[in-house]
């Protein structure tokens, strides 16, 4: 599908990769291809036909963050992620980002390396108070089952959601909720 913009400056203020986000429209809307400064290729289709405002989602280039944790993997160290994506004060955990699992499927799939995943449970007591206490629970290694190494070469976003899930799982045994 394309997107035509009225006064629009697509050839400079967008690339192959970013996203738009059209008001009123519940999704974004992957751009495949700049077709001029008033026309985008969309890789997905609206359900609809849009028009009014929108905002632009640049693309961000991460391959060289990729590549320095490749390295640290590779050399033997470890990596912290709080595959939340941010603090919060609920007792149960907020959908989890797909970098945690990214990282370690393609660092088998790159790199031959197994990445054990290992969950943490920061449990907070009397967290807004000044000196509240936190636990620290270290949770199992997940080692990622054979079957989803081999599901990432042909589904990558199946694998990654399934890894998802074990990660989920195993973060829930080491929080408490309350």
């Amino acid at each position: 599908a394309n997107a035509r913009g009225v006064d629009t400056h697509f050839g400079t203020e967008v690339t192959p990769g970013s996203q738009v986000d059209v008001k009123g429209h519940p999704k974004l809307l992957k751009v495949k291809e700049v077709l001029s400064a008033t026309e985008l290729q969309l890789e997905s289709v609206a359900s609809s036909s849009l028009s009014g405002s929108f905002k632009v989602h640049p693309k961000v280039d991460q391959s060289t963050m990729y590549k320095q944790v490749y390295q640290s993997l590779c050399s033997g160290q470890c990596l912290g992620i709080f595959p939340e994506g941010g603090s919060h004060d609920r007792t149960d955990l907020l959908p989890l980002k797909a970098g945690v699992a990214v990282i370690a499927l393609e660092a088998h799939s790159l790199h031959h390396l197994n990445v054990p995943i290992v969950p943490v449970g920061l449990n907070y007591f009397r967290g807004h108070q000044f000196g509240g206490r936190v636990v620290v629970e270290f949770g199992a290694p997940i080692m990622i089952p054979e079957e989803i190494h081999a599901s990432y070469e042909t589904n990558r976003r199946e694998a990654t959601e399934e890894l998802l899930n074990l990660v989920a799982a195993a973060m829930r045994s080491v929080i408490i909720p309350t």
